[in-house]
């Protein structure tokens, strides 16, 4: 399985708080199937609960871009980005990582 994720390309530039987080990055996976059982390969055991935490609300596959998707907001102080930009909220992604 080739995984490539160019994130850097959906963050605002006016956004402190991400841009230093996030970089471009590729993986290789390689599998092999065990013929003694089905089971799946893998299971991510997620349900999308919090998946506010991290999203891009508008563009890619979940919704089309309009006119107004493309309008930046300043959330905070040194945070400008529109809804095409990724949003990351911090504290909620680190509380999910150390449960």
């Amino acid at each position: 399985m080739l995984a490539g994720d160019t994130s850097s390309k959906l963050l605002s530039v006016q956004d402190k708080c991400s841009v230093p987080l996030y970089g471009d990055a590729g993986s290789t996976t390689a599998f092999e199937k065990d013929s003694k059982t089905n089971d799946l390969l893998f299971d991510l055991r997620t349900n999308g609960l919090g998946k506010e935490a991290i999203i891009l609300k508008d563009g890619e596959a979940r919704t089309r871009i309009t006119e107004n998707s493309l309008g930046y907001i300043e959330t905070d102080s040194g945070i400008k980005r529109n809804d095409c930009h990724l949003v990351l909220e911090g504290m909620d992604v680190f509380s999910f990582g150390i449960s």
